[in-house]
């Protein structure tokens, strides 16, 4: 990577280099195999219509934001064992640079995906997702997320690159397959428009990281990514701090975050749950608090350490284990936030039970309200660290789930203390797949969709479907709506087509199966499941002249659900 131009800090060097091709990118991403993800960083999510859409980018020159990376001191990362390596296993890091991925994983992964044929292993985890493919005619081109129809766009990079990936095999093949205007084509999608597009890089290089680091870090991220995620204080303050600390402490943070693994579960609700255990307010994780909450861990005793780490391990566990039985919530994946578990966790911590079924029925029910209120309204959003310290404060008491009490914390603090018909249909104006909004909607959808007892529309419940089987399925599905769909201004079309009553969940494969069928082609298939996916049935709304009614259809029948389950949340 050649260097643009340098900026010296306080503590550390931002440096902005050239822009990388795609193909240069993924050859170091699978040759060097230094890349790594801190704990901070979620998991893995996009799925095949978000890869799709961002290949779809790609082809068509539009940006797609910048690729930002740490490259700390290698103490950091010898002390360090919870970050993931993106590609491989953590000996393939022995005597190498190395670079923590800040913001740029989801895209990173799914290039990856891309060029090895949508199937990678990540520290013994396999990541996979259903190959995109791509049809050429004309001087045009569609992209399918199907195996089955067009090319794999993995066998066209095999066919068309310059590195490691050629395989003359492959180019063989599309020469058989396809007439010349047709090959011509798809090489230079292949080989211009995908491998050679240019991605920029930046790098934020620390030397000497101590307290102060994190807040110019924090500073500059924010600065050279305005348009992306933020990174803040505490995340990337919780992301080291099981590195700083040694022994028995850090051995059980570490035991707890990989025991949870299969949960998806950040690091930061984890250590939150854990500094609140220790007697250490959530106000106190700031930079300039750092080592003092490094010498308060390290003054306990190992006895109080073991008891204290054995207390969360059972409380996140049971967490867990609620959301899972309550409310068919198998990973995190699907939660607008996670900031809420930690207050759960205190919960069960307080009361002392070994078994979620000693939870009683009155207080389950407050519980998944409490739950379900919060996440859907962001109430931890703004002010986390005070909201949740006043919350974890509140739960400190044995017996019934204090709802009430939470409520008028939620009060205090100007939140909203319910769920309004009109909060409901403001998803209608919202492209939902995209976003913190549209996850607190997606998540909503899927609770009611349980709680409905829906099925997969492959002879699975919902409730019992992993959440990589799962698809955000679009009813009017999305290429239909583009080829017939007419609005007023362009710039709605996307609203319009993934707006909250147009989605419910579905197995992945029969999603890909759908493809642009138009409804009426297709629902009459599923005819058994309609009811419990809330869709109307009847069938003259099934066309695209009643396509706003079908909406308008869809989201009373969701509401009157949610108003049956939580009559006390959703008002109006």
């Amino acid at each position: 990577m050649a260097s643009d131009d340098v900026i010296q800090t306080g503590k550390f060097l931002l440096t902005k280099v050239d822009k990388e091709t795609v193909e240069n990118l993924v050859e170091e991403l699978m040759v060097k195999k230094n890349y790594l993800l801190p704990a901070f960083q979620r998991e893995f999510v996009w799925d095949e219509e978000d890869i799709k859409d961002f290949i779809d980018s790609i082809i068509k020159g539009f940006p797609v934001g910048a690729v930002i990376l740490w490259k700390p001191s290698r103490a950091v990362v010898e002390n360090d064992s919870l970050a993931k390596p993106i590609l491989g296993n953590r000996k393939d890091l022995e005597e190498q640079e190395v670079y923590y991925v800040l913001d740029g994983q989801q895209r990173l992964t799914a290039l990856l995906l891309m060029f090895n044929n949508w199937k990678i292993k990540r520290d013994g985890e396999e990541i996979s997702r259903i190959p995109i493919s791509i049809r050429v005619s004309g001087e045009g081109y569609k992209l399918y997320k199907s195996e089955k129809i067009g090319v794999n766009l993995c066998e066209a990079l095999k066919a068309f690159s310059t590195g490691s990936v050629y395989d003359p095999k492959a180019m063989e093949k599309l020469r058989e397959k396809l007439d010349e205007r047709a090959y011509r084509l798809l090489g230079d999608i292949a080989r211009k428009r995908i491998a050679g597009y240019e991605i920029p890089i930046y790098i934020l290089e620390t030397s000497d990281e101590d307290e102060t680091v994190f807040s110019e870090m924090a500073e500059a991220f924010t600065r050279v990514n305005r348009a992306g995620i933020r990174i803040g204080n505490v995340e990337l303050i919780l992301s080291y701090l099981a590195g700083k600390v040694s022994g028995s402490l850090k051995e059980g943070i570490i035991s707890i975050y990989r025991g949870l693994e299969n949960f998806k579960i950040d690091l930061q609700p984890v250590i939150r749950t854990v500094l609140s255990e220790f007697g250490i307010k959530q106000t106190d994780i700031k930079a300039e608090r750092f080592n003092s909450v490094i010498r308060t861990l390290q003054n306990f005793s190992e006895d109080k350490i073991k008891i204290s780490l054995k207390n969360v391990s059972k409380s996140i566990g049971l967490v867990a284990d609620f959301l899972r039985k309550e409310l068919g919530v198998k990973d995190t994946r699907i939660l607008p936030s996670q900031i809420p578990l930690v207050t759960l966790a205190k919960y069960f911590t307080t009361i002392g039970i070994n078994d979620i079924t000693e939870v009683d029925k009155a207080s389950k029910e407050k519980i998944e309200k409490w739950f379900i209120l919060v996440s859907f309204n962001g109430y931890y959003s703004s002010y986390p660290d005070t909201k949740l310290e006043l919350d974890l404060k509140t739960v400190q008491r044995n017996g019934e789930f204090p709802f009430e009490d939470l409520v008028e914390n939620i009060k205090e603090r100007g939140g909203k203390i319910e769920i309004t018909r009109e909060d409901l249909k403001k998803g209608m104006k919202e492209n939902v797949v995209r976003g913190k909004v549209g996850k607190a909607y997606l998540f909503l959808l899927y609770i009611l969709l349980v709680k409905n007892g829906a099925d997969n529309w492959a002879n699975l419940k919902i409730a019992e479907t992993p959440f990589d089987d799962l698809a955000k399925h679009h009813i009017f599905p999305k290429d239909y709506l583009k080829r017939e769909l007419v609005v007023e201004e362009e710039e709605n079309m996307d609203i319009s087509i993934n707006n909250l009553a147009n989605i419910t969940f579905v197995d992945k494969r029969i999603n890909s199966e759908i493809g642009d069928k138009a409804p009426k082609e297709y629902l009459p298939n599923y005819s058994l499941s309609l009811n419990k996916h809330f869709i109307p049935r009847d069938e003259n709304l099934w066309t695209i002249e009643t396509y706003e009614a079908f909406l308008e259809g869809r989201i009373s029948l969701i509401w009157s659900k949610a108003k049956e389950l939580y009559p006390s949340i959703f008002v109006g």
